[in-house]
């Protein structure tokens, strides 16, 4: 299980420095065109601008999106349900998986 965890980090933190990279790598690239002698005035630099920025707003997009999830349904105790928090409890032992926080019923 410990594999798993790493493995999820891993591709949320890659995740993220790749959306770093690109932006960093077109910005790179847009202080090495202007300061190479390219004309500033080119739709060039200004379209590789709007592509890291495009990619900025991406990410904060769905970082906003993720603080807005709420868990739809009504919160079963195990006082509500016992026999289904035992059977969940019983999977979650036989998968070897940790069992689940809460149940929750539309």
């Amino acid at each position: 299980m410990g594999a798993r965890i790493v493995l999820a980090m891993s591709l949320l933190v890659g995740f993220y420095l790749l959306a770093i990279g690109i932006v960093a790598g077109l910005i790179a690239l847009i202080v090495v065109l202007v300061f190479s002698g390219y004309p500033t005035g080119s739709a060039v630099p200004v379209a590789i601008f709007a592509d890291a920025m495009i990619v900025v707003v991406a990410v904060a997009f769905g970082l906003s999106l993720r603080e807005r999830v709420w868990p739809a349904g009504v919160a079963l105790t195990e006082a509500d349900a016992p026999e289904l928090w035992n059977l969940l409890r019983g999977l979650a032992f036989r998968a070897e998986v940790r069992p689940p926080d809460q149940i929750r019923s539309d």
